[in-house]
């Protein structure tokens, strides 16, 4: 049987995905295939037999090859109505396999030569990285009271320019930002931004060499979690999401309901950092 998996949704979701895959070719008989719009995400997982692109919707005679087209989304479903069930627990039901140890796998030989060539400036120190803005949700982007303002789960502005100035003044260490063009720069960091999207991996081994990762539910979180480095704190604002359902319990994880936006006290923050 040849299944394709359809994923959809943002860069985050589509690595979480990735701690289905094994359980996925046990119940299949073999290697899937996944359609995806992040296809680097599965380049070089041996586990893959076919990646294909998410486009739009018309016929494509490409698909007719697959015995099975599969596609679950979790937001259109009863995940909606638990504050406490993981999402990789939505799609293993579905999908009919047992709950899966949540710890995503990226298969990419990356040098740390080519992380530096997006950085805005030169490393002088031992570093942490940050993220404290995300991608904008759709309804906030389009329709939102707040589409032209810092989204709900974004870390308040002020707050990360203080965080980043107390790291930088008592730990001396350089502080990466990883953020778009658009996005808010705190100060005094060094911004990591990729000009094409598959860039964005080249930051892995960074991240594995950083002192430690702040970062808001975002790319980071994800991308922090298929690493061994342990020292990765995740700032959440419940009144958007928890990390019971989308995170990682691996991951230091600090909470915040705001209807406004992310605003954990940056001493809470620099506290747990001496403490990890």
């Amino acid at each position: 049987m040849k299944n394709l998996f359809v994923v959809v949704g943002g860069l985050g979701k589509n690595i979480i995905w990735t701690s289905l895959i094994e359980q996925l070719n046990v119940k299949c008989g073999g290697n899937i295939s996944v359609m995806t719009p992040w296809p680097f995400v599965f380049y070089n997982n041996k586990n893959i037999d076919h990646i294909e692109p998410l486009r739009d919707f018309p016929f494509n005679e490409q698909l007719t090859i697959y015995d099975d087209i599969i596609y679950h989304e979790p937001y259109f479903s009863d995940f909606l109505k638990y504050k406490d069930k993981h999402v990789l627990e939505s799609w293993a039901q579905a999908y009919g396999i047992e709950n899966v140890i949540n710890k995503p796998y990226l298969n990419h030989n990356l040098d740390i030569g080519q992380a530096h060539k997006y950085l805005s400036s030169e490393l002088l120190n031992d570093y942490c990285i940050v993220q404290f803005s995300g991608a904008p949700n759709y309804y906030d982007a389009n329709f939102g009271d707040n589409k032209n303002n810092i989204g709900k789960r974004d870390y308040r502005p002020d707050l990360a320019e203080k965080l980043v100035h107390k790291i930088k003044n008592n730990l001396k260490l350089d502080v990466i930002c990883l953020r778009r063009d658009d996005q808010y720069k705190p100060s005094a960091a060094i911004t990591y931004t990729s000009k094409d999207e598959e860039g964005v991996l080249d930051i892995i081994p960074l991240i594995a060499g950083a002192k430690f990762i702040i970062c808001i539910d975002s790319a980071l979180m994800h991308l922090a979690a298929t690493t061994n480095n342990n020292k990765v704190i995740v700032l959440w604002n419940e009144t958007q999401q928890n990390h019971k359902r989308i995170g990682y319990d691996f991951q230091i994880n600090l909470s915040c309901s705001n209807d406004m936006c992310n605003d954990i006290s940056p001493d809470i923050i620099f506290d747990t950092m001496e403490n990890v």
